[in-house]
């Protein structure tokens, strides 16, 4: 503490050379998870052994999983996709991309985004010819535990949100049919390249 020649009191706090919630805890990385050197085969087949029952595919982001989800389903511009109408821009970007979003539960909806968060699972009474598609962008599963919480095909994952990760998302598929058919247009965009 010091003193001016006004009288003032000037206090000097030290500053804290970083702000961080957590001082001891260490950043999570990617390999962390699944370990280094991986192939997309090898890290695959670990997410099949963590959660059995779902066959999951590689992709840059959820988001670019997800327009694949729309590719692979046929789906063009005249589609409707029903989304929530909370849902942020880069979820309508990504379902404009291929077709149309749209919050209204209306007639001519070919597929839904069911966005499950904070532990509260969405659910609708679309028809059964509607496709499900489940955002479990932010949901930490249990090893062992079903990534479907209802009768969707498939089930998006973001791996930036889920461990911290600098990119990557996953579509878990009901199928093996469905994830051969996502690896097929995943490759065939010819942005992705294999870690190995």
């Amino acid at each position: 503490m010091a003193s001016t020649n006004d009288g003032r009191i000037i206090v000097r706090t030290k500053i804290a050379d970083q702000h961080f919630l957590w001082p001891k805890a260490q950043p999570m990385h990617f390999t962390d998870w699944f370990g280094a050197g991986k192939s997309s085969e090898q890290i695959e087949q670990l997410l099949m052994e963590l959660f059995p029952g779902a066959f999951p595919v590689l992709y840059s982001s959820a988001r670019a999983g997800m327009t694949a989800v729309l590719q692979s389903l046929g789906l063009g511009r005249v589609d409707k996709v029903w989304m929530p109408g909370f849902s942020s821009h880069c979820v309508i970007d990504a379902i404009g991309h291929i077709c149309t979003p749209t919050p209204d539960s209306t007639e001519g909806i070919s597929a839904a985004l069911f966005y499950h968060q904070w532990g509260w699972t969405h659910s609708n009474n679309f028809n059964a010819d509607v496709e499900i598609i489940e955002d479990s962008v932010d949901s930490l599963f249990q090893p062992g535990a079903s990534v479907f919480a209802t009768n969707a095909s498939y089930t998006l994952w973001s791996l930036p949100k889920v461990i911290g990760s600098i990119g990557g998302g996953v579509v878990f598929c009901r199928t093996a049919e469905q994830s051969e058919k996502l690896r097929k247009i995943r490759f065939g965009r010819g942005l992705y390249r294999d870690w190995e």
